[in-house]
């Protein structure tokens, strides 16, 4: 069971399982407004920035330089800006599932 954690109108997965089935593949915001402007920022435990994206179509895929991360918990810093102009900065961390 994946749970989310619920943010106004969309939400932020805390958990993944880019296994190529198809199911859960990515981690992304969901149920975002499709104007919105989205920059995510995924660290490894150390750190290590592993994923930048400026694209709120492009979510991360659980891959470092083209190979899988393992399993583990991942940080992520996200900001959204709304078509009003609105930001908001949302951090926590996801769990990949291998």
């Amino acid at each position: 069971t994946i749970y989310t954690t619920p943010c106004d109108q969309f939400f932020i997965p805390n958990s993944f399982s880019p296994n190529g089935d198809h199911l859960n593949d990515v981690f992304h915001v969901v149920g975002l407004h499709p104007n919105a402007k989205v920059d995510m920022i995924i660290y490894d435990r150390w750190g290590v920035r592993i994923f930048e994206s400026d694209d709120a179509n492009l979510g991360w895929n659980g891959y470092y330089k083209g190979k899988k991360v393992d399993s583990g918990v991942f940080f992520y810093y996200i900001k959204i800006t709304f078509p009003t102009g609105i930001a908001k900065i949302l951090k926590g961390d996801v769990t990949v599932l291998r």
